[in-house]
């Protein structure tokens, strides 16, 4: 804990980042490299200018590590995402804006016990919402099968409305505030 808002506001999010990857369900989310006999041993800690977070380690046994720092005084509000997943050879540093969905990876989903192979696309897609002294945050993963048409089902969210508490009167000069998934 700590008494500067915003990074109290990091270590939310960081603990309901570390919360949720418990919760992916793999079953219907089939996330390549990824074996749930294995544990979670992600870590993650904000910067000490409370400008954001960093995190990475063992996600179900696979290493990744991502970062997300957010100018929230951009107009239109902007994310510098990147994220590395080396066992599927991903590594990628984007530029996004509030609902943009962008490309993780792509791969091919074995249906049990038969022949049938789905391709599959995961998008990333976070919601920033700002409004004075803070930005509404939600963060997931979206996945999207190609049967015989597309189907995209329901975002995984990894961060759901978390509030980050920011101080808008700062923004007459460049404030960015980093958050490190």
């Amino acid at each position: 804990p700590t008494d500067n808002p915003e990074c109290q506001s990091f270590a939310d999010i960081i603990n309901e980042i570390k919360k949720n990857f418990d919760r992916i369900p793999l079953n219907l989310l089939p996330i390549p490299g990824l074996d749930t006999t294995k544990p979670t041993t992600l870590q993650c800690y904000e910067f000490a200018n409370c400008t954001g977070f960093n995190c990475s380690g063992q996600v179900y046994g696979t290493h990744i590590q991502f970062s997300f720092d957010m100018d929230y005084c951009a107009k239109p509000i902007k994310a510098y995402l990147t994220l590395n997943y080396p066992s599927e050879n991903v590594n990628f540093t984007r530029t996004i804006t509030h609902s943009q969905e962008f490309l993780i990876t792509k791969f091919e989903f074995q249906v049990p016990s038969t022949q049938i192979k789905i391709p599959v696309e995961l998008y990333g897609k976070i919601d920033m919402l700002r409004s004075p002294g803070r930005v509404m945050v939600t963060a997931g993963i979206v996945p999207k099968f190609n049967f015989i048409f597309p189907l995209k089902l329901q975002p995984f969210n990894l961060i759901n409305n978390q509030v980050i508490r920011v101080d808008t009167t700062k923004c007459g000069g460049m404030l960015e505030i980093a958050i490190l998934i």
